[in-house]
């Protein structure tokens, strides 16, 4: 979620910068890592990688418009 945006402007150029407050996806992160095999990832027994963090879609959208 952006909390704050802050516009700066030199001449012709303008720079807009987001704040994001992260602490509800870091939350439910910690949740899953707690409570899903330390959010490892399994396939037919293998270990096949860790997952380390989501990100809802929105907010990726948000940080690659930026």
């Amino acid at each position: 979620m952006i909390v704050q945006q802050e516009i700066q402007e030199r001449g012709d150029e303008i720079k807009l910068r987001n704040t994001f407050n992260t602490d509800d996806i870091e939350r439910a992160n910690w949740y899953q890592r707690q409570h899903t095999n330390k959010g490892l990832m399994y396939e037919n027994g293998e270990l096949v990688g860790r997952e380390i963090a989501n990100i809802p879609v929105h907010e990726a959208a948000m940080l690659e418009s930026v």
